[in-house]
Protein backbone atom coordinates (compact mmCIF):
# COMPACT_ATOMS: atom_id res chain seq x y z
CA UNK A 1 0.00 0.00 0.00
CA UNK A 2 2.64 2.42 0.36
CA UNK A 3 5.55 0.95 -2.00
CA UNK A 4 8.15 3.89 -0.80
CA UNK A 5 9.13 5.70 2.10
CA UNK A 6 7.90 9.37 0.75
CA UNK A 7 4.15 10.81 0.73
CA UNK A 8 5.27 12.09 -2.74
CA UNK A 9 5.38 8.37 -4.36
CA UNK A 10 1.79 7.04 -2.63
CA UNK A 11 -1.07 6.12 -4.11
CA UNK A 12 -4.12 6.86 -2.47
CA UNK A 13 -6.90 4.25 -2.06
CA UNK A 14 -10.40 5.10 -3.78
CA UNK A 15 -13.51 4.80 -1.14
CA UNK A 16 -14.39 1.75 -2.48
CA UNK A 17 -11.22 -0.40 -1.30
CA UNK A 18 -8.19 0.64 0.76
CA UNK A 19 -6.73 -1.28 -1.76
CA UNK A 20 -7.48 0.02 -5.39
CA UNK A 21 -5.19 2.94 -6.01
CA UNK A 22 -5.35 6.38 -7.90
CA UNK A 23 -3.23 8.32 -9.26
CA UNK A 24 -1.19 10.57 -6.61
CA UNK A 25 -2.05 14.57 -6.64
CA UNK A 26 0.61 15.01 -4.99
CA UNK A 27 3.96 13.97 -6.95
CA UNK A 28 4.72 17.33 -8.54
CA UNK A 29 8.09 17.86 -6.17
CA UNK A 30 11.23 17.40 -7.40
CA UNK A 31 13.55 14.46 -6.80
CA UNK A 32 15.84 16.61 -4.67
CA UNK A 33 12.47 17.54 -2.36
CA UNK A 34 11.89 14.16 -1.99
CA UNK A 35 15.12 13.18 -1.22
CA UNK A 36 15.17 15.67 1.63
CA UNK A 37 11.96 14.85 2.88
CA UNK A 38 12.98 10.74 3.28
CA UNK A 39 15.86 12.15 5.15
CA UNK A 40 13.85 14.44 7.55
CA UNK A 41 11.88 11.17 7.97
CA UNK A 42 15.11 9.14 8.57
CA UNK A 43 16.95 11.54 10.71
CA UNK A 44 13.84 12.49 13.32
CA UNK A 45 13.81 9.90 16.17
CA UNK A 46 10.58 8.06 16.57
CA UNK A 47 8.72 10.03 18.88
CA UNK A 48 4.76 9.92 19.47
CA UNK A 49 3.37 13.53 18.03
CA UNK A 50 0.24 14.95 18.30
CA UNK A 51 -1.22 17.57 15.52
CA UNK A 52 -4.14 19.13 15.08
CA UNK A 53 -5.42 19.73 11.34
CA UNK A 54 -8.08 21.75 11.11
CA UNK A 55 -10.62 20.59 8.04
CA UNK A 56 -13.66 22.21 6.60
CA UNK A 57 -17.13 21.17 8.53
CA UNK A 58 -18.29 20.69 5.11
CA UNK A 59 -16.19 17.01 4.53
CA UNK A 60 -16.16 16.14 8.26
CA UNK A 61 -19.52 13.49 6.90
CA UNK A 62 -17.04 12.20 4.21
CA UNK A 63 -14.11 11.66 6.38
CA UNK A 64 -15.69 9.27 8.94
CA UNK A 65 -17.39 7.64 6.19
CA UNK A 66 -20.38 5.49 7.01
CA UNK A 67 -20.51 4.06 10.69
CA UNK A 68 -17.09 5.41 10.84
CA UNK A 69 -15.68 3.23 8.27
CA UNK A 70 -13.26 5.47 6.78
CA UNK A 71 -11.84 7.15 9.51
CA UNK A 72 -11.14 3.18 10.78
CA UNK A 73 -9.50 2.67 7.74
CA UNK A 74 -7.29 5.87 8.03
CA UNK A 75 -6.18 4.58 11.94
CA UNK A 76 -5.65 0.70 10.64
CA UNK A 77 -3.59 2.22 7.59
CA UNK A 78 -1.47 5.10 9.43
CA UNK A 79 -1.20 3.79 12.79
CA UNK A 80 -2.29 7.10 14.09
CA UNK A 81 -4.92 7.85 16.66
CA UNK A 82 -7.57 10.10 14.75
CA UNK A 83 -9.94 12.27 16.44
CA UNK A 84 -12.74 15.06 14.98
CA UNK A 85 -13.50 17.24 18.30
CA UNK A 86 -17.42 17.17 18.37
CA UNK A 87 -19.32 20.62 17.96
CA UNK A 88 -20.70 21.61 21.30
CA UNK A 89 -24.51 22.46 22.29
CA UNK A 90 -23.45 26.10 22.12
CA UNK A 91 -22.13 26.24 18.67
CA UNK A 92 -23.82 26.49 15.41
CA UNK A 93 -23.42 23.78 13.06
CA UNK A 94 -24.16 26.26 9.82
CA UNK A 95 -21.53 28.76 10.99
CA UNK A 96 -18.55 26.39 11.67
CA UNK A 97 -16.44 26.84 9.27
CA UNK A 98 -13.40 24.28 10.17
CA UNK A 99 -13.34 21.39 12.72
CA UNK A 100 -10.23 20.13 14.33
CA UNK A 101 -8.77 16.67 14.37
CA UNK A 102 -6.40 15.50 16.25
CA UNK A 103 -3.56 13.35 14.91
CA UNK A 104 -1.16 11.76 17.76
CA UNK A 105 1.07 9.14 16.47
CA UNK A 106 4.59 8.77 14.87
CA UNK A 107 5.94 11.22 12.26
CA UNK A 108 5.45 8.08 9.73
CA UNK A 109 1.85 7.88 11.55
CA UNK A 110 1.41 11.65 11.11
CA UNK A 111 2.21 11.63 7.03
CA UNK A 112 0.31 8.62 6.35
CA UNK A 113 -3.01 9.98 8.51
CA UNK A 114 -2.76 13.46 6.73
CA UNK A 115 -2.09 12.29 3.38
CA UNK A 116 -5.58 10.87 3.24
CA UNK A 117 -7.27 13.52 4.91
CA UNK A 118 -6.19 15.47 2.26
CA UNK A 119 -6.66 13.81 -0.80
CA UNK A 120 -10.04 12.94 0.69
CA UNK A 121 -10.59 16.69 0.64
CA UNK A 122 -9.58 16.98 -2.93
CA UNK A 123 -11.96 14.01 -4.18
CA UNK A 124 -15.01 15.68 -2.33
CA UNK A 125 -14.10 18.76 -4.47
CA UNK A 126 -14.17 21.32 -2.32
CA UNK A 127 -11.24 22.90 -4.31
CA UNK A 128 -12.45 24.20 -7.55
CA UNK A 129 -10.06 23.53 -10.62
CA UNK A 130 -6.30 22.97 -10.17
CA UNK A 131 -6.21 25.00 -6.55
CA UNK A 132 -4.45 22.64 -4.28
CA UNK A 133 -5.79 21.33 -1.34
CA UNK A 134 -4.47 23.79 1.55
CA UNK A 135 -5.15 23.31 5.28
CA UNK A 136 -4.26 24.56 8.74
CA UNK A 137 -2.08 22.70 11.02
CA UNK A 138 -0.71 23.43 14.61
CA UNK A 139 2.18 22.12 16.51
CA UNK A 140 2.55 23.05 20.35
CA UNK A 141 5.81 24.48 20.89
CA UNK A 142 7.43 25.00 23.92
CA UNK A 143 7.28 28.64 24.33
CA UNK A 144 11.54 28.43 25.18
CA UNK A 145 12.07 27.47 21.38
CA UNK A 146 9.62 30.19 20.17
CA UNK A 147 12.74 32.86 19.91
CA UNK A 148 14.59 29.92 18.34
CA UNK A 149 11.86 29.70 15.35
CA UNK A 150 11.79 33.44 14.59
CA UNK A 151 15.25 33.76 14.76
CA UNK A 152 17.35 37.06 15.03
CA UNK A 153 14.93 39.84 12.82
CA UNK A 154 12.25 37.29 11.96
CA UNK A 155 15.49 35.45 9.75
CA UNK A 156 14.92 31.91 10.76
CA UNK A 157 10.95 31.79 9.82
CA UNK A 158 11.59 33.52 6.65
CA UNK A 159 14.28 31.18 5.59
CA UNK A 160 11.38 28.16 6.87
CA UNK A 161 8.80 29.98 4.74
CA UNK A 162 11.09 29.87 1.92
CA UNK A 163 12.79 26.49 2.23
CA UNK A 164 9.35 24.66 2.52
CA UNK A 165 6.68 26.66 0.86
CA UNK A 166 4.19 26.73 3.85
CA UNK A 167 3.16 29.82 5.63
CA UNK A 168 3.57 29.73 9.52
CA UNK A 169 2.15 31.77 11.97
CA UNK A 170 3.74 32.19 15.09
CA UNK A 171 2.06 33.39 18.28
CA UNK A 172 3.44 37.31 18.64
CA UNK A 173 2.39 37.30 22.76
CA UNK A 174 4.79 34.42 23.09
CA UNK A 175 6.70 36.06 25.42
CA UNK A 176 4.08 37.74 27.56
CA UNK A 177 2.34 34.22 28.41
CA UNK A 178 3.31 32.22 31.07
CA UNK A 179 2.27 29.09 29.47
CA UNK A 180 4.42 26.36 28.61
CA UNK A 181 3.69 25.65 24.92
CA UNK A 182 1.66 27.65 22.22
CA UNK A 183 0.40 26.96 19.02
CA UNK A 184 2.26 27.11 15.81
CA UNK A 185 -0.01 27.45 12.49
CA UNK A 186 1.58 26.16 9.37
CA UNK A 187 -0.95 26.56 6.57
CA UNK A 188 0.12 25.23 2.63
CA UNK A 189 -0.75 21.79 0.53
CA UNK A 190 -0.02 18.65 1.80
CA UNK A 191 4.24 18.61 0.50
CA UNK A 192 5.15 22.29 2.23
CA UNK A 193 2.42 21.17 5.18
CA UNK A 194 5.03 18.01 5.93
CA UNK A 195 8.17 20.06 5.19
CA UNK A 196 7.04 22.13 7.88
CA UNK A 197 6.17 20.13 10.19
CA UNK A 198 9.11 17.89 10.34
CA UNK A 199 11.75 20.45 10.53
CA UNK A 200 9.86 22.21 13.44
CA UNK A 201 8.80 18.89 15.43
CA UNK A 202 13.08 17.95 14.60
CA UNK A 203 13.55 21.11 16.56
CA UNK A 204 11.71 20.02 19.13
CA UNK A 205 12.98 16.65 19.65
CA UNK A 206 16.73 18.03 19.44
CA UNK A 207 15.75 20.52 22.22
CA UNK A 208 14.46 17.72 24.48
CA UNK A 209 17.32 15.33 23.53
CA UNK A 210 19.66 18.14 24.96
CA UNK A 211 17.76 18.61 28.09
CA UNK A 212 17.92 15.02 28.68
CA UNK A 213 21.49 14.56 28.16
CA UNK A 214 21.81 17.59 30.63
CA UNK A 215 20.11 16.07 33.49
CA UNK A 216 21.75 12.86 33.04
CA UNK A 217 25.30 14.28 32.90
CA UNK A 218 23.92 16.48 36.25
CA UNK A 219 22.97 13.51 37.64
CA UNK A 220 25.74 11.93 37.11
CA UNK A 221 28.31 14.40 38.90
CA UNK A 222 25.78 14.38 41.53
CA UNK A 223 26.17 10.87 42.40
CA UNK A 224 30.13 10.92 41.71
CA UNK A 225 30.36 13.96 43.97
CA UNK A 226 28.49 11.88 46.62
CA UNK A 227 30.28 8.80 46.41
CA UNK A 228 33.77 11.02 46.27
CA UNK A 229 32.55 12.91 49.69
CA UNK A 230 31.49 9.41 51.19
CA UNK A 231 34.99 8.18 50.38
CA UNK A 232 36.78 11.12 51.39
CA UNK A 233 34.80 10.81 55.12
CA UNK A 234 35.47 7.42 55.20
CA UNK A 235 38.86 7.87 54.69
CA UNK A 236 38.91 10.34 57.17
CA UNK A 237 37.06 8.65 59.53
CA UNK A 238 39.79 5.60 59.63
CA UNK A 239 42.83 7.81 59.74
CA UNK A 240 41.51 9.39 62.76
CA UNK A 241 40.71 5.83 64.25
CA UNK A 242 44.41 4.91 63.93
CA UNK A 243 46.08 7.60 64.38
CA UNK A 244 44.29 8.13 68.06
CA UNK A 245 44.08 4.69 69.38
CA UNK A 246 45.48 1.84 70.03
CA UNK A 247 44.90 -1.40 71.06
CA UNK A 248 45.95 -2.59 74.38
CA UNK A 249 45.45 -5.65 75.76
CA UNK A 250 42.27 -6.36 73.10
CA UNK A 251 40.64 -2.88 73.98
CA UNK A 252 40.40 0.19 72.87
CA UNK A 253 41.91 2.79 74.08
CA UNK A 254 43.58 6.32 73.19
CA UNK A 255 47.03 6.99 73.42
CA UNK A 256 46.94 10.08 75.92
CA UNK A 257 45.01 7.45 78.32
CA UNK A 258 48.20 4.65 77.34
CA UNK A 259 50.84 7.70 78.43
CA UNK A 260 48.76 8.72 81.75
CA UNK A 261 48.58 4.97 82.54
CA UNK A 262 52.39 4.61 82.27
CA UNK A 263 52.88 7.03 84.74
CA UNK A 264 50.72 6.48 87.82
CA UNK A 265 52.41 4.02 90.40
CA UNK A 266 51.52 0.35 90.31
CA UNK A 267 49.88 -1.43 93.48
CA UNK A 268 53.33 -3.12 94.68
CA UNK A 269 55.29 0.43 94.45
CA UNK A 270 52.88 1.95 96.85
CA UNK A 271 53.01 -1.08 99.39
CA UNK A 272 57.17 -0.88 98.49
CA UNK A 273 56.80 2.73 99.62
CA UNK A 274 54.97 2.76 102.68
CA UNK A 275 57.21 -0.39 103.96
CA UNK A 276 60.54 1.92 103.51
CA UNK A 277 59.02 4.40 105.61
CA UNK A 278 58.12 2.29 108.34
CA UNK A 279 61.66 0.84 108.59
CA UNK A 280 63.55 4.10 108.20
CA UNK A 281 61.32 5.30 111.42
CA UNK A 282 62.45 2.71 113.30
Amino acid sequence: MFPTSGPFYMSYPSSNSMLASQPNPYANGNLAHQQEHIQLLQNVPVAIETVHLYVPNAVIGAIIGTKGLFIKSIMKSSNATVKIHPISQDEDQNKIIDRQVTITGTPEAQWKSQYYIYDKIRQEGCYVGDDEVRLRAEIYVPTSLIGRLVGKGGHNVRQLQQSTGAIIKLPEDSQQTSASEVPVKIIGPFPASQFAQRRIQSIIQMSRDLTNITKDDSNNNNNNNNNSSSEQLNGMSQNNLNETSTIVNGSTISDDAVVASSTLPTTDDSVTTVDDRKSREE
